[in-house]
């Protein structure tokens, strides 16, 4: 049973193979034993014509619903890696280093300095019994990030690779970004397979791409600075103007590789209190998908509900969903410590109520339905940035229940004048979302998670975390309050009055906890969980001053 260069021609598989052969040198070079049997790598369907026999004994799992399921065996001196398609052969390359080798990608290499794998301690590697067939598959299909203005190529590269090697199978892109970075990052996404989303609060960019005159709603147009209303909706009940935007979405769509879906979404504003938005903004949605399709645009087209400054009129369905495009659910404002059913706000009972809705008319009418979670996005969670660990998990297991299609995470960057390793803070949560989209054990993906660390530093580290885990989260559940500012926006805020003594007193006891912790550590100040705490603690004690001179 061999692999013959026609058969990993595929450029997803012809990467898969170079990766395997560059890791089995790399666990070589950490004096790890990977002296192993040849390798045979392909999708099921070319199985087929060699094996029978072993395919045969997947026949049960080889009904999984999801594309990048994959078996990984040790058979007639073989290892066999075999995926039902291309990308699921390339993740079954990085899951058998991880779990033979112990290579083990926790956060993405943002530089030469820092390493790309984590080497696991012997003891945690799991080599294959002769005749064993350990098989994998997604909980949900699409498992994606969002990025919509971080214009970082080497940063984007980087979370690319790492897309592959905790078997994430989308990137979301706004047009406008994607038009900056598409020339870097297309190679790297087609050797993956990634699919790859183009929408987001785009319509601007649209139509900056032709001359036409877009009628706008004039009684939304506003003059604020702030981002979330610095703009004007689109009247998506005039049709004057849609044709020609269609004609420009579908002539830039032609040269965009690995392109599966259209996201599309109305400006980030409130739409004002009329019911008819969402039904008129679905219709476009519709039409899009129709003009395409006649185009010879073979993608799919789905329309978000987001309730764009706290809008309930563009999230809540009224009446029937759409029988023909799919739905993008993202609710802006919850308090991330609770679930949506253990929640002290009835804004977070209400979403979920909206959800379900949308859960019973999507699935009714053989629709899907994804979720969108903000798990990465240092706006909402801010710079006082909170793992969440237990959320997301819980999450997960709670969208799985409903059947949801799938989910994306969003990530925004830190931008302001503190000295904040965003990229690093944030990727805990970005891996416990990517290992908790394939995996139900919460403490096995916590374990491995402190495998990145020394031994002799797990404990100190895993206690700081769940320090920042408990008092963190309480920070979003002033987004609401305090929208469009947050709670480290004490000058922002006209109308926070009624809530300053509070918001200081959750910082105060913020900045006293994490500083305890951190004096009572044994980590070294240098080390960067350390950082991260001490800089909790010093800016949150910060933040506290300014509530209350502000209340003065």
């Amino acid at each position: 049973m061999e692999l013959n260069g026609q058969e990993y021609s595929h450029p997803v598989q012809e990467f898969a193979y170079a990766e395997w052969n560059r890791l089995q040198q790399l666990a070589a070079s950490q004096h790890i034993n990977s002296d192993c049997k040849p390798i045979w790598l392909g999708t099921w369907e070319q199985l087929q014509n060699v094996d029978t026999t072993l395919l045969e004994r997947m026949r049960n799992k080889r009904a999984s619903i999801y594309s990048d399921s994959f078996f990984i065996t040790e058979y007639d001196n073989h290892i066999v890696i075999a995926g039902k398609g291309q990308r699921a052969v390339l993740f079954g390359v990085y899951q058998y280093a991880q779990e033979v080798w112990g290579l083990h990608a926790v956060y993405p290499q943002l530089d030469e300095a820092s390493c790309e794998f984590t080497i696991q301690d012997s003891d945690k590697l799991s080599p294959f019994r002769p005749g064993e067939i350990r098989y994998y598959s997604p909980r949900m299909e699409r498992r994606g990030f969002v990025f919509e203005t971080i214009h970082d190529i080497p940063y984007l590269t980087a979370m690319l690779h790492w897309f592959g090697q905790n078997k994430i199978n989308e990137i979301f892109f706004t047009f406008s970004l994607w038009d900056k970075v598409k020339e870097e990052l297309s190679p790297e996404i087609i050797k993956r397979g990634i699919d790859v989303t183009l929408g987001g609060h785009s319509m601007k960019f649209i139509q900056g791409l032709h001359s036409s005159n877009v009628s706008m709603n004039q009684q939304e147009k506003v003059t604020a600075d702030h981002p979330y209303t610095a703009k004007e909706q689109f009247d998506f009940e005039q049709l004057d103007w849609q044709e020609s935007m269609f004609e420009q979405i579908a002539h830039y769509c032609r040269s965009v590789p690995g392109l599966t879906r259209l996201s599309l979404w109305p400006e980030d504003i409130a739409a004002g209190n009329t019911s008819e938005f969402l039904q008129q903004y679905i219709a476009f949605t519709e039409r899009l998908q129709t003009y395409l399709f006649h185009a010879g645009i073979s993608i799919e087209v789905e329309h978000i509900a987001y309730n764009a400054g706290l809008a309930w009129n563009m999230l809540e369905l009224e009446g029937e969903s759409s029988q023909h495009i799919d739905t993008l659910f993202a609710y802006w404002g919850r308090d991330y410590r609770y679930s949506y059913e253990k929640s002290d706000h009835e804004t977070d009972h209400r979403a979920e109520r909206a959800l379900r809705q949308w859960s019973e008319q999507t699935t009714k009418h053989g629709r899907k339905l994804t979720v969108f979670e903000y798990y990465s996005d240092h706006f909402m969670l801010t710079n006082l940035f909170s793992v969440l660990t237990r959320r997301i998990t819980e999450d997960v297991a709670f969208y799985e229940q409903l059947g949801l299609e799938g989910m994306l995470n969003l990530v925004v960057p830190y931008r302001g004048d503190e000295d904040y390793p965003w990229k690093w803070a944030g990727g805990l949560n970005s891996y416990i979302f990517a290992r908790a989209m394939w995996s139900d054990h919460l403490e096995q993906i916590i374990e491995e998670y402190y495998l990145h660390y020394p031994q002799h530093e797990r404990k100190a580290v895993k206690e700081i975390i769940d320090l920042l885990e408990n008092k963190l989260s309480e920070v979003t559940s002033w987004n609401v309050p305090l929208f469009p500012a947050r709670a480290v926006d004490p000058g922002k805020v006209a109308h926070a009055a009624p809530y300053n003594q509070e918001i200081a007193a959750m910082l105060d006891d913020i900045a006293e906890q994490v500083g305890q912790a951190v004096l009572h550590s044994c980590l070294e100040e240098h080390h960067q969980v350390s950082k991260l705490a001490i800089y909790v603690s010093g800016y949150a004690k910060r933040l506290s001053e300014q509530w209350l001179s502000a209340a003065k």
